[in-house]
């Protein structure tokens, strides 16, 4: 990725998120050690420029509209002008869950949320242009599949973006051992994924519990927080993930009465095709005596009959072939 040298102010200025970002750090920040240690943070001309150069965004109508220019931004201050401390401020506006962010179209919050004591889930909340759609908005809750980066994938982002371009507030979060919730430390962020959610499972099935547990639980928590908002109405409640989000989705709209609607997306299955394919999944899809009391996929759909439901599934999905994805819708015809 090209590092870019902030270029001397043109004639044509472009807009800016600048303004946003210095009310950001002088409302919320502090300096930091030496004699004014505490105090609010001040930026003087040199840096309010700066920033407004480094934030600059392409204008409508533009292909790019709404876009920032610069991907990366090498600043150069002259000696003794806390060069280091101006950094950290503005790492604070990228890093902070309020940090300003605009999209077109769109608005993105970043959120952390406890769903236990001390246990921190990472989100980002999407929410439809206020002067396009009227609030309270239907809320959607996203859990995320197996990837590395979760809510950052390209997919997620996605779905995100496009639930709030249609007027619904989208919470896309990460589940355990991704994203940003690394839990074995000493290992993170090599262990992580299906093999972290495995490690997880040893101690729970020593307790009783199911590495689902920690899953269904922080979806119910982020319905709280959807809840909780004053922009989602919190009688629309939907729920919608792809593959490991798709499980949870599953788990979740069975579980949870407040998901009036539903789109597991590559997940539903049967146990009986599933485990002489391609055999057992991951550890939260290995629910403890499931076979043994009779509990296959459908069960999740009829659960909730007759809530609306929509079975999202592919051709040549890596762990849920299509052909069982229909076994499974058949064996429920009637409901």
């Amino acid at each position: 990725m090209t590092t870019m040298q902030v270029p001397g102010v043109e004639t044509d200025k472009w807009p800016s998120l600048g303004f946003q970002v210095c009310n950001f750090i002088e409302e919320r920040l502090v300096f930091g050690p030496g004699d004014l240690r505490g105090q609010p943070a001040v930026l003087d001309n040199e840096k309010r420029s700066l920033i407004w150069r480094m934030y600059e965004i392409y204008p409508e109508n533009h292909p790019k509209a709404g876009r920032r220019r610069f991907k990366r931004v090498a600043v150069s201050l002259r000696k003794g002008t806390a060069k280091t401390e101006f950094a950290a401020w503005i790492a604070a506006c990228e890093l902070h869950p309020e940090g300003p962010v605009r999209c077109d179209g769109y608005h993105v919050e970043k959120i952390i949320f406890e769903s236990r004591p001390k246990h921190y889930v990472t989100a980002i909340l999407f929410l439809p242009d206020a002067e396009k759609y009227k609030a309270p908005y239907p809320g959607v809750l996203v859990p995320c599949g197996h990837s590395n980066i979760a809510k950052a994938a390209d997919s997620y982002q996605k779905m995100g973006a496009l639930l709030a371009l249609n007027g619904m507030a989208a919470l896309v979060f990460d589940p355990i051992d991704q994203g940003e919730r690394g839990q074995l430390i000493e290992d993170w962020p090599k262990l992580w994924g299906t093999k972290a959610h495995t490690m997880v499972a040893i101690g729970s099935i020593l307790l009783g519990r199911n590495t689902a547990t920690f899953e269904v639980w922080d979806g119910m928590r982020g319905i709280d927080y959807l809840q909780s908002r004053q922009e989602v109405d919190p009688k629309r409640i939907g729920c919608t993930g792809n593959s490991g989000g798709g499980t949870q989705t599953s788990y979740l709209m069975a579980l949870d009465d407040r998901i009036i609607a539903a789109s597991p997306s590559c997940y539903i299955t049967n146990f009986d095709r599933l485990l002489n394919t391609l055999g057992g999944q991951d550890a939260e899809q290995n629910i403890y005596a499931q076979l043994a009391f009779g509990m296959d996929h459908a069960d999740y759909l009829m659960m909730r009959a007759p809530t609306p439901i929509l079975i999202e599934s592919g051709f040549n999905v890596f762990r849920f072939p299509t052909r069982v994805s229909s076994s499974a819708t058949r064996s429920e015809p009637m409901i």
